[in-house]
């Protein structure tokens, strides 16, 4: 059996099964990318128990689905991995516990009810706010024991939906359970949180999950009622996939960062992007009529609408995509070729790359590839270490299109990163940002070298 990798964070910030279970592969709260980042295949188990959201993009249901269509088995409790399983459970995703069931019960219904604020890792996430779950599970028992009436537990649980997730600590709680009278109430509620009978339900539920999924006890308990396979793979998803999948060595880049390099760095790459675009072009077009695998420029833009019969609709193609320059100096096979690189889109969806482009790269030059781009990365990572001031995400376009142009030694941006395989210029220059620190070392370079 496969071992199984966990996402947790504060609700099990207060157990040491982390340090008893050795077996399971712990990782932070999941957020966004990072089952891309695991890159799941056939058997692989994993539990999604916490889940950061707000100040950072929360897992996506895309991206779930994406994990169990490659194989993945796939378990949701207790909090935010609780929610994703209630909603994904008919493609096959397991939950487990009481805040699942809740949530496929339509007792809860936003993300909001099992959040907390929590501190960082290096404290182990520990919660400073009170879930509103945790305060539906112990109202709940101690109505069961006679303890709260229900009159009691709805005022209690409205004066708690009232605090914001973040704000709703033990002191507030008590706080304004005070104001309104009812402040032996809530001590009761909090003591029972805290107590080992009822206890928190997320770190129950949490616990309960780990324990059940390493013995294997849950074979069976949950069945897909819709295939992965009929939910088609978005753009977005692609795009998330090749932004957030481990590149081809150890490092730490992306294979969307080693792209990103590549068009970024390599004097060479609108060449190899033409040629992507173009085999791509032909390889769609095999299922037409005509036989497209050897076509040139002229006979693919024709083929794809890019090359109208009438002069002034050709004109306004060429306008749109092409230099005054070009439109003088270039042959209509160039013209053609331009046309088909720049307004060039995988369909369905606005992207140039769905995946790396492997075909483009010798073996040895990808190896090359990723250590130069580990190298301009480490440079982004050291800068923002060591000057204060310093914020890739803050430099303005045109200080990043001045660099490149200058790398590249062409004046005009639009064309330029067209040719290099960006959608447009804001998708090149948000790109590039990480890029800068290394960019600007080249550029230097090169003034000293023509200077000399």
């Amino acid at each position: 059996m496969k071992p199984l990798h966990v996402f947790v964070g504060p609700s099990l910030a207060k157990s040491d099964l982390s340090a008893t279970l050795t077996e399971v592969h712990w990782h932070p709260p999941i957020q966004h990318g990072d089952l891309f980042r695991l890159a799941p295949g056939p058997g692989d188990r994993i539990l999604i128990i916490d889940g950061v959201y707000q100040h950072r993009a929360p897992i996506r249901h895309k991206e779930i689905i994406g994990a169990i269509r490659a194989g993945a088995d796939m378990s949701g409790a207790a909090s935010m991995g609780a929610l994703r399983a209630a909603e994904l459970g008919e493609f096959g995703m397991r939950g487990l516990g009481t805040v699942h069931e809740w949530y496929a019960s339509g007792r809860l219904e936003s993300d909001a009810d099992v959040a907390v604020a929590h501190s960082f890792e290096d404290s182990r996430f520990h919660p400073v706010s009170v879930a509103l779950v945790s305060l539906i599970h112990s109202t709940d028992w101690l109505c069961a024991q006679g303890e709260l009436t229900l009159t009691q537990a709805d005022s209690l649980l409205r004066l708690a939906d009232e605090l914001h997730f973040a704000e709703r600590t033990e002191q507030a709680l008590r706080r304004v359970a005070a104001e309104r009278g009812i402040a032996d109430e809530m001590d009761r509620v909090l003591r029972a949180v805290a107590a080992d009978d009822p206890g928190d339900v997320k770190a129950r539920d949490a616990e309960a999950a780990v324990r059940a999924l390493l013995a294997d006890d849950t074979a069976g308990a949950h069945r897909p009622t819709r295939r992965v396979d009929t939910v088609a793979t978005s753009s977005y998803e692609c795009q998330w996939r090749l932004d957030y999948s481990p590149g081809d060595s150890a490092g730490t880049a992306t294979l969307g960062e080693l792209l990103t390099f590549a068009r970024l760095f390599l004097h060479d790459y609108p060449e190899r992007h033409r040629r992507y675009v173009l085999d791509t072009i032909r390889q769609t077009a095999a299922g037409a009529d005509e036989d497209h695998s050897e076509a040139g420029p002229c006979a693919l833009a024709v083929a794809v609408g890019l090359w109208p019969a009438r002069l002034s609709e050709r004109a306004e193609l060429l306008t749109r995509f092409c230099s005054d320059r070009e439109r003088v100096t270039a042959s209509e096979p160039e013209l053609a070729g331009l046309l088909l690189v720049r307004s060039f889109r995988l369909r369905p969806g606005n992207l140039v790359y769905q995946d790396f482009p492997h075909r483009l790269f010798e073996d040895s030059e990808r190896d090359r590839l990723a250590a130069d781009c580990e190298k301009a990365l480490r440079l982004d990572r050291l800068a923002h270490q060591r000057v204060a001031q310093y914020s890739a995400a803050q430099i303005v376009g045109s200080a990043v299109d001045a660099v490149f142009l200058r790398l590249w030694g062409v004046e005009d941006i639009e064309p330029a990163v067209l040719d290099r395989g960006f959608r447009d210029v804001q998708e090149f220059r948000r790109r590039a940002r990480p890029f800068m620190v290394a960019a600007r070392a080249m550029a230097a370079a090169h003034r000293t070298a023509e200077q000399s």
